[in-house]
């Protein structure tokens, strides 16, 4: 002991002696900071005062070099003396380590004559897989979830892209883990995997499993979101009795960067809710009343609801207790009577229903076909899922009383076939009842994307066009809109589309209705919305149009017009500047890997694309691959809508709204401008009040999301769309059909 003593104090007089040599060497460095200084300037002077006299440079330069050398002498004295501190500090430092050595307890080793050394393990650190993932061939389309024999229920691992569980989420020291649960193993029932859309857009996938266990049932899920700078990461275990009715959910992950661990139980007929911070809540409940957990952000919540139903409520509607996980909160949940729906996977349409249930002031749908849950809706954020698995060309939902309606009065439709390049095009033809030969008509061209015919696309049923094809008919107006190339039920390869495909096809069928013996030649209208409205200027230039429409088309480029729109979702949706420098450059940098690509999507895997941008993930890849091929984003990327408007030629029409959140009203101005510095003088604009960028009326302020998808096309967007064209054919009255009242 007296020994660890003394080599104690020998450690603390070795520090002493090294914070005075150290203080030492301060000094001695600002001395010699000092003559540095000193040495410059004399050698200033000397080389001034040989300029101005070479006769007393002689009588001058002998004392000053005199002093030069002296304090060269100081310099090299100080420098050494700093290296003799430097060593003095190198070994008090090591006696420093050795005294600590020395005071240290003997480690524990299995054998005196082997000591083992101790070192901590070391700490795992998940790796995001890399995975290749194929570019989209039809409206979003994910692969069919194939599931491993788990050792967990939780861990889903589809064959093509493996869905990692979130990591745990960061502590502070003050708040608790919600104590974490032994998951049963069982036998799966169900699995599957929902692709997950906002505004028609894939932003994730969630994979779940439901099994069948000794006690009850367990569902398991992962989510992956890509929206956001942060994204989603969620994991979600429901452990339910045998009528589907929940014990215990847990939630476990980040959402946009702010981690969510909670949990809730019932536990002999009290509902205990847990968070971060320890037990938050408690309530007294009938068990059999607490229906389910409910997160909006996991569709499968809605296959425990359903199965629940079937098993323990008979499928009577009603309310109930629910645990909110996004609320952290339990609220009152009702469900309203079932609705005949129609199921469509494009090609195949069926019977199904929809119940909608209402919780938290949200309204959430979801969609059973034969006794699946095959979708999931929440309107008012334009969010939809449907089960790829189960329909891998993507699912529509339309109500059956919008489609035993029929058409409008006074309208008739016929799809026609055209050929180009080996493909087949469908399309359909509008017309008046009463149809006369040599009517005007209208070529309708959707958005660049996996927009269809009528202007809609799965998970966004807006049929914008075909909103304007039915109500110029009632006018006497007729016009043909076809499902693009690979899209709906033309053929094609829609991951190869390029832009000089997509104008080839519309100038095939401009063509076909020029030869259409009931169209008057010299009066076809081209009418582009959104970035249609350049493949419709195109056209134009070729002089084969009496006039081009543009219907909330941007005036900058698509790589530019891309930028704005996420600065200001990003502004709507409060992130910071820091965050929305962040997202704009992740954005710039993915137009600059485009610039840089030849081929198509499925030539840059994802693990190429993550070679030039780390940040790209399976879901953000899967996003921005599915929604516009890469041969077509190329030529897009840079294409300024200004250059095609001064090349046009014939009649120009230019519509804007002043409620669209992705063009600013102003760009007609800009559009207009561009017309007539190309030399056409035969311009007209209308920027219409009150009208969002889906061209429905919107009353309130404009959104990042446009609502109001269930209605109509405004009238007042079509009316100053016809009057320009020379207004109604068939009187007001008349065999067309009255006009719309909106």
């Amino acid at each position: 002991m007296k020994g660890r003593s003394w080599k104690l104090v020998g450690v603390i007089v070795g520090v002493a002696v090294l914070a005075v040599l150290l203080g030492l060497t301060v000094h001695l460095v600002r001395s010699t900071s000092v003559a540095n200084r000193d040495l410059a300037a004399l050698r200033n002077e000397v080389a001034q005062q040989q300029r101005e006299s070479a006769a007393k440079q002689t009588a001058l330069v002998a004392p000053i070099a005199a002093r030069i050398d002296d304090l060269s002498n100081k310099v090299k004295q100080q420098a050494d003396t700093i290296a003799d501190v430097s060593d003095l500090g190198d070994r008090v430092s090591k006696l420093e380590e050795e005294a600590q050595d020395a005071a240290r307890p003997p480690a524990v080793t299995p054998s005196p004559a082997t000591p083992s050394a101790v070192s901590p393990a070391a700490e795992a650190v998940p790796q995001k897989p890399v995975e290749s993932s194929p570019a989209a061939t039809q409206p979003p389309v994910a692969p069919v979830a194939s599931v491993a024999e788990p050792a967990q229920p939780a861990a889903l691992v589809p064959a093509e892209a493996a869905v990692q569980t979130p990591p745990a989420v960061a502590l502070r020291p003050e708040e608790p883990a919600v104590p974490a649960e032994v998951t049963p193993q069982g036998e799966p029932i169900e699995t599957g995997r929902f692709v997950i859309l906002q505004a028609g857009v894939q932003i994730g996938v969630e994979d779940f499993e439901l099994a069948d266990t000794d006690t009850g049932y367990v569902l398991s899920s992962t989510l992956r979101e890509s929206d956001g700078l942060d994204g989603t990461q969620l994991a979600q275990t429901a452990m339910l009795d045998k009528g589907f009715l929940p014990t215990r959910y847990e939630i476990r992950g980040t959402k946009d960067g702010i981690g969510r661990n909670v949990a809730a139980e019932v536990v002999d007929g009290q509902a205990i809710a847990t968070s971060l911070g320890g037990r938050i809540l408690q309530t007294q409940v009938q068990s059999a009343s607490l229906v389910a957990a409910v997160d909006p952000a996991f569709p499968s919540c809605c296959v425990v609801i359903q199965r629940s139903l079937a098993a323990s409520l008979g499928g009577q509607p009603g309310e109930w207790s629910v645990f909110s996980g996004e609320a952290t909160a339990f609220v009152p949940l009702r469900l309203a009577p079932a609705a005949q729906v129609t199921v469509s996977d494009t090609t195949n349409e069926d019977v199904g229903y929809a119940y909608e249930m209402t919780f938290s002031g949200e309204t959430i749908q979801y969609y059973v076909h034969g006794d699946r849950v095959v979708g999931f809706s929440i309107p008012s954020r334009e969010l939809f899922a449907y089960r790829s698995d189960m329909y891998p060309k993507g699912l529509r939902v339309f109500p059956r009383t919008v489609m035993e309606l029929g058409m409008p009065t006074g309208v008739r439709e016929q799809d026609f076939t055209l050929g180009n390049q080996g493909f087949k095009l469908i399309g359909t033809f509008a017309a008046p009842s009463s149809a006369s030969a040599k009517m005007p008509a209208l070529l309708l061209l959707p958005d660049i994307g996996l927009y269809d015919r009528g202007g809609g696309k799965v998970g966004l049923e807006a049929q914008t066009l075909r909103d304007i094809a039915r109500r110029f008919a009632q006018q006497g107006i007729a016009s043909y809109r076809f499902d693009p190339r690979g899209i709906g039920a033309s053929e094609g390869n829609y991951a190869s589309v390029s832009l000089a495909n997509v104008e080839s096809d519309a100038l095939i069928a401009l063509v076909w209705l020029r030869a259409n013996p009931m169209i008057d030649p010299d009066k076809i209208y081209v009418v582009g919305y959104g970035y249609g409205g350049i493949v419709a200027l195109h056209l134009a230039a070729s002089g084969m149009a009496h006039g081009v429409a543009t219907l909330a088309m941007p005036a900058s480029s698509f790589g530019v017009n891309a930028m704005e729109v996420l600065r200001n979702r990003a502004g709507a949706d409060g992130l910071s500047g820091a965050e929305m420098d962040a997202l704009a450059d992740r954005e710039r940098s993915f137009f600059e890997y485009v610039r840089g690509t030849t081929g198509t999507w499925t030539d840059s895997d994802l693990a190429k694309v993550q070679a030039s941008l780390p940040w790209m993930d399976e879901v953000e890849y899967a996003k921005r691959t599915s929604e516009v091929p890469l041969p077509l984003l190329r030529s897009l990327v840079d294409l300024n809508p200004l250059d095609a408007v001064r090349a046009a030629k014939g009649r120009l029409f230019v519509l804007e709204g002043t409620k669209d959140f992705d063009v600013p009203a102003s760009d007609a101005d800009l559009l207009a401008q561009a017309a007539k510095d190309g030399g056409n003088q035969d311009v007209t604009t209308a920027v219409v009040q009150d009208v969002n960028h889906l061209l429905r009326a919107h009353l309130e302020d404009a959104a990042s999301l446009d609502r109001h998808v269930d209605e109509e096309v405004s009238w007042n967007v079509l009316q100053p769309l016809l009057n320009w064209m020379g207004g109604p054919v068939i009187p007001a009255g008349g065999s067309g059909g009255p006009a719309p009242a909106s």
